[in-house]
């Protein structure tokens, strides 16, 4: 048998370090609001598949492990959430309208907004071509090759439709591994005289999870009216509207395969 045989077992470990803050406060009887921050970052050495487990580590040699360590696809560094409740001042108890017809009419109204915001995720950026790399069990990621420049847009192709790319594809690049055709060569990997050979494998300078996709800023609202019916019962209609401004949620991560038509 000289197929390859794929063995995966327990390794490894992962981290999660997050600070959590939240802050309630009442504005007067009428209005509440309220303020919670996560900050977190999760490290781990290996993805996990969509419903198929790990999806391995991207460097199978021990010699390369500590390569493996990198931001866990499912980290968000920035959650925020913020909400307000306010109560109309009209109805009983309240200052205005406190009986009568204008109190059934008006009272009981709640209005209720939320913003929530989260940070995007990780994603790698990987080369389109691998040919004649001497790397075989591990993952080639692209070479970076001038500053990374994140520019924002969301049509995930540069001039496409809708806006620009979400970085400057210029600054990745297929990674070139040395060659040489002198076998005495330092770094070489053992063949005849003449023959091209491929060097000791040299890794780009990019990483696993090394970039970061656009986030996600929601909007919601909402309207309760409150019945009272009888000692401890209530009734209460809710017109409830979500991401009210109706803004495309492009949370996606953008095609990081270096060369392709929609790259960026």
């Amino acid at each position: 048998n000289t197929g390859g045989i794929t063995m995966n077992q327990p390794l490894f470990s992962a981290t999660y370090n997050g600070l959590q803050a939240q802050l309630t406060r009442n504005a007067g009887r009428l209005a509440q609001f309220g303020l919670v921050y996560t900050w977190s970052h999760a490290i781990d050495f290996e993805d996990n598949g969509a419903g198929t487990g790990s999806n391995g580590t991207a460097f199978s040699y021990p010699a390369y492990f500590k390569r493996n360590r990198a931001t866990a696809s499912y980290d968000r560094t920035n959650n925020l959430e913020f909400w307000v409740i306010y109560h109309l001042p009209f109805g009983s108890g309240r200052t205005f309208a406190t009986h009568g017809i204008a109190s059934a009419i008006f009272g009981g109204f709640q209005l209720n907004g939320q913003v929530s915001h989260i940070s995007g995720g990780p994603f790698s950026v990987t080369p389109s071509s691998t040919t004649g790399f001497n790397s075989p069990g591990n993952t080639l990621y692209a070479q970076l090759v001038k500053p990374y420049h994140q520019l924002g847009g969301h049509s995930r192709a540069a001039g496409g439709p809708g806006g620009g790319a979400w970085f400057d594809p210029t600054s990745f690049a297929n990674p070139v591994e040395p060659q040489f055709t002198n076998p005495s060569a330092a770094g070489y990997v053992s063949c005849t005289a003449g023959q091209v050979c491929n060097a000791t494998p040299v890794f780009a300078n990019t990483y696993r999870d090394e970039f970061r996709g656009p986030g996600v800023t929601l909007v919601n609202a909402s309207v309760f009216r409150g019945f009272h019916i009888y000692k401890q019962f209530d009734f209460q209609l809710r017109l409830e509207a979500f991401n009210v401004f109706n803004h495309a949620l492009l949370n996606s991560n953008p095609n990081a395969t270096v060369g392709g038509g929609t790259f960026g």
